[in-house]
C-alpha cells in the first residue's frame, strides 16, 4: 500500500493530480460533455507532459456528503496508480469548505 502523505500545496503544482468537479463547473480544456459530463463518479483522465490529471465527477453540489467525496478520491487514486504514479495531488478547490 502507497504511503500517505497530506500537505497543502498549490493546484497548479506539477504531478500527478485529482479534480473533483460538480456538475455547474466547467469542463477542463479539450474534454467534451460527451466524455466527462461530471455526474455523481464519472472520471476522465488528462495528460499533459508527464503530468497526468484525473477529472472525477461529483453531480449536484446541493447532493454533496463526505462519502462521495471519499469514494470520488479513492476513485481517482485507484486509477492514478494503475497507470504508474507515485505521488498524488488531491485539488479540492471546487469544494465549498
Amino acid at each position: 500500500m502507497p504511503k500517505v502523505d497530506v500537505t497543502a500545496v498549490e493546484p497548479k503544482t506539477l504531478g500527478d493530480s485529482i479534480r473533483l468537479l460538480f456538475s455547474e463547473d466547467s469542463n477542463p480544456a479539450a474534454i467534451s460533455e460527451k466524455e466527462f459530463d461530471r455526474s455523481g463518479l464519472s472520471k476522465v483522465i488528462l495528460r499533459e507532459g508527464a503530468a497526468r490529471t484525473v477529472c472525477v465527477g461529483l453531480g449536484e453540489p446541493e447532493d454533496i456528503q463526505a462519502r462521495k467525496i471519499s469514494q470520488a478520491v479513492g476513485l481517482g487514486t485507484k486509477e492514478l496508480l494503475k497507470i504508474g504514479a507515485e505521488s498524488i495531488i488531491v485539488d479540492l478547490t471546487s469544494l465549498p469548505i
